[in-house]
C-alpha cells in the first residue's frame, strides 16, 4: 500500500497483502490503553486485516520505506473480497466476496486490542454475489447490492459478548423498482433517511429508507446518451441543509446530483479513465475521486455550501501512483 504525491512528498509502503487491495477503512480505538489509529484492509488474497498505525516509523522517515507492522490481526475468507463496510472503531466489519457468502467480523469492546474476532458467515443463495455493502451510522442495519441488481436491508443485533449478528433477509424485503444489472455501489446518509445506489445499468437511484419496511424509489438518475458505461461508485455530500451525491464510472466524469430533485448539477472533467472510488472528508468540503488511471483527484466543494453554487467547484490536488502495472494481466485489473 503506498502512493507518491506529485511535488516530491515521500511515501511509505505497508507490507500487507499478496494481491490487489480492494478496500481501505480508517478507524480509531483504544488499544492497550492508548487511543490508536487503525487501518482495515481487504484484498483479493482472501484476507481481511487490521493494522495498528500508531507507529513512529510511519511519520519520521524522510524517504520511502517498506514497513511490516507488528502482528496485524488477520482473518481469511473463502474467496476474493469485493466489499467492506466498517464501524468507526472497526468493532464491526462486513465483508463481501466473490462467493454467495457475507461475513461479519466483530471484535469485543475491551481495552486489550483487536483480538479474538467473532466471525459470522451467511449464505445469501446460489448464483448471487454481493458486490457492495453500506453500514448505517449507528450500526443498526446495513444495505447490500448484488449481481442480480437487487438491494436488501439487513437488521443488526449485538450479543452481550460484543459480537454482531444478522439474518438473511427474505426475498419479499427486496427494494422495489430497483436496478436491471449489478449494483456496484451504495451509500447511506448520516441521518439514515436516504440511500443512493449506482449500477452497471448506467443509473443511480435515490431511495427513501425512513420506513424500514417500505423503502421508496424517489428518483432514477440517468443521463441518456451521455453517461456512457457502468456506474462504479457513488458518494453522498452533505453539510447543513444541503445534500448532494456524486457518481463516477466508465465515462471518467465525476457527476454531482441534487438528492432532493434528482437532477444532475455538474459534470467534472479531469480523469483519463473510469472513476472507481470516492472518499468524502468530514464536513464534506473535500471530495477525493480515484481512477483506473492510477490517479486520485481532490475537489473543493466549499462553494456548494457557502455560495449555493457549483460553478466554483475546483480540482485542487492530483495524486498519481508511480508504480508500473503494465505487467499485470487483464484478469488482475479488478472486477468487471
Amino acid at each position: 500500500l503506498g502512493v507518491k504525491i506529485e511535488g516530491g512528498m515521500s511515501r511509505h509502503v505497508i507490507s500487507a497483502h499478496t494481491s490487489e487491495v480492494t478496500n481501505l477503512v480508517y478507524g480509531r480505538r483504544m488499544v492497550d490503553g492508548v487511543m490508536s489509529t487503525l487501518l482495515a484492509s481487504a484484498s483479493f488474497d482472501y484476507r481481511f486485516k487490521i493494522h495498528d498505525l500508531t507507529c513512529s516509523k510511519l511519520c519520521v522517515q524522510p524517504e520511502p520505506e517498506e514497513i511490516t507492522l507488528m502482528s496485524p490481526d488477520t482473518y481469511k475468507l473463502e474467496n476474493k473480497i469485493f466489499g467492506l463496510a466498517s464501524s468507526p472503531d472497526l468493532s464491526l466489519n462486513i465483508c463481501t466476496s466473490l462467493s454467495p457468502y457475507l461475513t461479519l467480523i466483530s471484535y469485543p469492546q475491551n481495552d486489550v486490542g483487536m483480538v479474538n474476532p467473532k466471525p459470522r458467515t451467511y449464505n445469501v443463495g446460489e448464483h448471487v454475489i454481493i458486490r457492495t455493502v453500506a453500514l448505517s451510522r449507528f450500526c443498526k442495519f446495513f444495505l447490500t447490492g448484488d449481481s442480480n441488481g437487487s438491494i436488501f436491508r439487513w437488521t443488526l443485533t449485538r450479543e452481550e459478548g460484543g459480537a454482531y449478528e444478522t439474518n438473511v433477509p427474505p426475498v419479499s424485503s427486496k427494494f422495489p423498482g430497483g436496478h436491471q444489472m449489478t449494483v456496484s455501489s451504495i451509500v447511506i446518509s448520516k441521518d439514515e433517511s436516504i440511500a443512493v445506489s449506482g449500477s452497471h445499468d448506467s443509473s443511480c437511484i435515490v431511495w427513501s429508507i425512513q420506513d424500514p419496511s417500505n423503502p421508496v424509489n424517489l428518483y432514477c438518475c440517468k443521463v441518456e446518451g451521455t453517461l456512457i458505461g457502468k456506474v462504479r461508485k457513488v458518494a453522498i455530500i452533505e453539510n447543513g441543509p444541503g445534500i448532494y451525491f456524486t457518481s463516477g464510472g466508465d465515462d471518467a466524469f465525476v457527476r454531482v446530483w441534487n438528492v432532493i430533485t434528482g437532477k444532475m448539477m455538474i459534470a467534472l472533467e479531469g480523469h483519463k479513465d473510469r472513476v472507481t472510488s470516492f472518499a468524502v472528508c468530514p464536513g464534506s468540503r473535500y471530495l477525493a475521486s480515484g481512477s483506473r488511471y492510477r490517479s486520485v483527484k481532490v475537489w473543493d466543494f466549499r462553494s456548494i455550501f457557502e455560495e449555493n453554487s457549483l460553478s466554483n467547484v475546483m480540482e485542487i490536488l492530483t495524486v498519481h501512483a508511480d508504480f508500473d502495472f503494465q505487467h499485470m494481466s487483464q484478469e488482475k485489473e479488478g472486477p468487471p
